[in-house]
């Protein structure tokens, strides 16, 4: 037998669907309405490239959780299975808004007007968007393998469904670890098409899989106020919190290793990306490890912090603003040099954009069942201590 939503349960999701989509729809049409009408194209566009970078990733981050704590044969995240399914099958959102950058590519990307001969080989239009075309095809076809086996782990008894997703989640991993930083470098890294870092792939990762806990932590704190899943605990926020602790530290290890680095090295062709930051956007700069460090380091310290609704959504709230400034910080000063741009424009362009990204997502996971029972760690999701 199918578990479903309860009635109030229902309402909750659908209402919180609504809330975020209409929210979403007026800073878009807000944006786009008053920023062409500004004559600020350039910087709509930009701030579409931001956006759907940071929420494809964010997507994919939900696909790579269930991958990845599959393989592991882990337990605990069982009954929120269906939070991180409803996150990759958000997809389609962040895809929109990089179909929508896309359309200014040559202002965004000055490698399509000034032509770099020694990597014309990998930096050329045709390459691009080939590449971007096969990117978006994997993942949406493992995508939707991993989601077709979900569903049929919402009855018990289908065990060949779990062994399969074991073989999708595996295959899915491989995937994702070249594609995932084959992307960055061509959808980020590329707008300054003279620097490179052979980090890059792992730093940007880090950020939006860090964003996409902070985003899943604020969900389930909504969640337990209102008492929507009927499968979450105590424990399962504890969890959650844990991850936020450690992988804003790992997001600081690869921060710190990538600009060391090349500031020790003091090679012109890579400290020019820092100078761009540290010396003519500084403050933002300067920001990104408060927000995404010292905040979850200091705040969360402490076990019952971790536990503690108040404290997680402070640090939730600083994390993921930090990180989409992180991505911005990524595009803009390459797009726009010194002193880039961050008003209005960005503002509400990056919060409609989270909004329907989120609008999206509690329409999912309405349509879902709440957790898969037939999954043959399910109940242990539920006994088990953090």
């Amino acid at each position: 037998m199918v578990v479903e939503w309860s009635e109030g349960a229902r309402r909750g999701l659908a209402r919180a669907s609504a809330l975020f989509l209409l929210l979403g729809v007026v800073c878009l049409v807000a944006l786009f309405g008053v920023g062409l009408a500004v004559g600020e194209p350039t910087r709509l566009f930009a701030t579409c490239l931001v956006s759907g970078t940071f929420l494809t990733g964010v997507a994919l981050a939900g696909a790579f959780f269930i991958a990845s704590h599959t393989l592991g044969q882990a337990g605990w995240h069982v009954a929120l299975f269906r939070l991180f399914e409803a996150t990759m099958l958000t997809l389609p959102v962040g895809l929109l808004f990089l179909v929508i950058a896309f359309y200014d590519f040559g202002h965004l990307y000055h490698w399509v007007e000034e032509p770099i001969p020694k990597k014309a080989v990998w930096l050329n239009v045709d390459g691009f968007f080939l590449r971007t075309g096969i990117y978006i095809l994997l993942w949406v076809v493992l995508i939707w393998w991993l989601h077709r086996l979900s569903r049929r782990l919402d009855v018990p008894g289908d065990l060949r469904a779990f062994h399969w997703l074991s073989v999708a989640s595996a295959l899915f991993i491989v995937v994702f670890a070249i594609t995932e930083s084959l992307s960055a470098i061509d959808w980020i890294m590329s707008t300054e098409p003279h620097w490179y870092s052979t980090l890059f792939g792992w730093y940007v990762f880090s950020s939006y899989w860090v964003g996409a806990i902070a985003l899943w932590v604020l969900v389930l704190v909504w969640m337990r106020a209102r008492g929507i899943h009927p499968y979450l605990t105590d424990e399962h926020i504890h969890d959650m919190g844990k991850y936020l602790f450690g992988f804003s530290i790992f997001w600081t290890y690869l921060f710190y290793s990538q600009y060391m680095l090349q500031w020790y090295a003091n090679i012109p062709e890579e400290t020019k990306y820092f100078v761009l930051r540290v010396y003519e956007n500084a403050p933002w700069f300067y920001l990104l490890p408060i927000l995404n460090f010292a905040v979850p380091f200091f705040l969360l310290m402490r076990n019952e912090a971790k536990r503690s609704t108040f404290w997680l959504t402070i640090v939730a709230l600083s994390v993921l603003a930090g990180h989409m400034l992180d991505f911005w910080l990524m595009i803009y000063p390459n797009v726009f040099g010194a002193g880039a741009p961050l008003g209005w424009i960005e503002v509400v362009g990056l919060l409609g954009a989270l909004s329907l990204f989120v609008g999206v997502f509690f329409w999912v996971l309405r349509s879902l069942a709440p957790a898969p029972v037939g999954h043959p760690f399910f109940r242990e999701s539920l006994e088990y201590h953090a």
